[in-house]
């Protein structure tokens, strides 16, 4: 399974992760981010979601420059500066909302799929929880984020000559 897989295999193992209690913002994500449990309106999880996601598949570096952030628009800066920004997202790409219309990102998901005008994300923060969701690709998404997923390693074939030769080679040795 490469990165990208693991990524999104991770994030479906946690749709349904509940703050607890509900609406209060206490959530296992926060509490590795931030080092103990927190709770309250300041400690929003959707970005420290996908920190987490990155951190548990060993890609903290592929995240924020390696740095820490919870905020959108950091998220949002960063990706531009690196150019991260792509137009045509797919699965594994992180995708910006801006729900206040104030042209700055205040959510963040995962893509999990994509399906003509719609997506399917996975998002941290969403009615308390992990949630799994289908939205429009209208005026709301900000921005598509893809982060420089590591290239899977070439894949070496031997022909069947080639192996018979190695083996040769080996039991000659042997004898």
């Amino acid at each position: 399974m490469n990165k990208l897989q693991e990524f999104l295999a991770l994030a479906r193992a946690e749709i349904g992760v509940t703050e607890d209690p509900p609406g209060s913002n206490r959530v296992k994500y926060n509490t590795a981010y931030y080092g103990s449990a927190v709770s309250g309106d300041a400690y929003a999880w959707c970005v420290v979601f996908i920190w987490w996601l990155m951190r548990q598949i060993g890609l903290s570096d592929l995240y924020y420059g390696g740095k820490k952030t919870a905020n959108c628009s950091a998220i949002w800066g960063w990706a531009r500066q690196n150019g991260l920004i792509v137009q045509e997202p797919q699965p594994g790409d992180w995708v910006l909302f801006d729900w206040n219309a104030n042209q700055s990102p205040d959510h963040i998901g995962l893509i999990e799929s994509v399906e003509n005008q719609h997506i399917n994300t996975i998002e941290g923060n969403v009615d308390s929880c992990v949630k799994r969701m289908h939205r429009s690709r209208d005026k709301k998404i900000v921005a598509f984020i893809r982060p420089a997923w590591p290239a899977e390693p070439a894949t070496e074939y031997v022909t069947k000559a080639e192996l018979r030769s190695m083996l040769q080679q080996a039991l000659d040795m042997i004898s």
